[in-house]
């Protein structure tokens, strides 16, 4: 058998935006949204971040910031991805060179972020289901799914 030796992802310079490209439309497709762009800030977080979970982790980042994204073009704030000062607390490699304020203040799974995001259309839509499925772009069988799957419970009023 042989075995390619590729290098790590934060070595890979520009292959970096075209997995992202590619990972926004395979993203978009999948929860019916349109493909977002990224900023120019985004663009210098994923170039500058680490990478130490490789193309798995750029392909979470990305379906996060898809899944949660409020418009078209995706900003450095959007992605879930460790600030330099954070993720040098954790021991984790952090985004090089990146500037402080660029990632969530804290690290969360997409699970989280999924749940916020569906508590934040309900609450907001005070929760009506049709239309938070709308603001999520989502039907509302996948709603009612995620509802359940998350243990959601419509607070009393």
């Amino acid at each position: 058998m042989v075995q390619l030796h590729l290098p790590p992802l934060r070595e890979r310079g520009s292959d970096i935006l075209t997995l992202t490209r590619h990972f926004l439309q395979i993203h978009a497709a999948r929860y019916g949204k349109p493909v977002p762009v990224l900023s120019k800030d985004a663009e210098t977080a994923l170039l500058s971040h680490a990478w130490p979970g490789n193309v798995r982790e750029l392909r979470n980042v990305l379906e996060q910031a898809v899944l949660l994204g409020a418009g078209v073009v995706i900003e450095a704030h959007h992605l879930a991805l460790p600030t330099p000062r954070l993720a040098a607390g954790l021991g984790l490699p952090g985004a090089l060179g990146a500037s402080p304020t660029i990632g969530l203040a804290v690290p969360t799974t997409l699970n989280d972020l999924e749940r916020n995001a569906l508590v934040r259309a309900l609450d907001q839509t005070g929760w009506n289901v049709s239309r938070a499925a709308r603001i999520l772009g989502i039907s509302r069988d996948t709603l009612r799914y995620r509802i359940e799957k998350h243990r959601l419970v419509e607070p009393p009023r």
